[in-house]
């Protein structure tokens, strides 16, 4: 008996502890990436590498949309230190909803204004009503010279109700077990 428990343990352990998990790199090219078909549900997206947004090392960007070191290229300047919503005096895709240079994203494979666009940076919690796409971005104002790369990784978020679920049991064949040992 104490062996089936723990291989139900074991077992029960697993399946909550696996989480879909889908990774890609995602170019600073004004295309979108296309991350995936996600069921509905909630979802961690988690950004990470950085972008050069002149191509030449002195305009490296964060997925928060922040410099990774100060911005040397005199044109930009401005991104020093808190990044900026505006280059070249335009907004980028996402608007006011993102920094540029940031790692963004969409569920539409047509956006078609700022708000179509969220942040997703180091991270961010997305809850889908239904199944969809999710796709991502680099919010610019001018990609031909975009070098560097974002990752990002999009993992399902368990259920509250399966945690619980899952103690539940565990609770009912730990009383089981005691009954039958005394």
């Amino acid at each position: 008996m104490r062996k089936t428990i723990a291989a139900l343990t074991l077992a029960f352990s697993a399946i909550l502890s696996c989480q879909n998990t889908f990774a890609t790199t995602v170019l600073p090219s004004g295309t979108l990436t296309d991350l995936g078909i996600f069921d509905a549900g909630s979802y961690t997206i988690t950004g990470s590498g950085s972008v050069d947004l002149l191509g030449n090392n002195t305009f490296q960007m964060q997925p928060n949309g922040l410099p990774v070191t100060s911005v040397t290229s005199s044109s930009y300047s401005y991104f020093n230190p808190g990044g900026s919503f505006i280059a070249d005096g335009q907004l980028g895709i996402a608007g006011q909803n993102a920094k540029i240079g940031s790692l963004i994203g969409t569920l539409t494979a047509n956006p078609i204004n700022a708000a179509d666009w969220f942040l997703i940076g180091y991270q961010t919690v997305l809850t889908l009503d239904a199944r969809m796409h999710i796709y991502a971005s680099v919010n610019d104002t001018y990609y031909p010279n975009n070098t560097g790369f974002f990752n990002a990784t999009v993992s399902s978020v368990p259920a509250p109700a399966a945690t619980w679920l899952f103690v539940g049991g565990m609770a009912i064949l730990g009383f089981f077990n005691y009954r039958k040992m005394a």
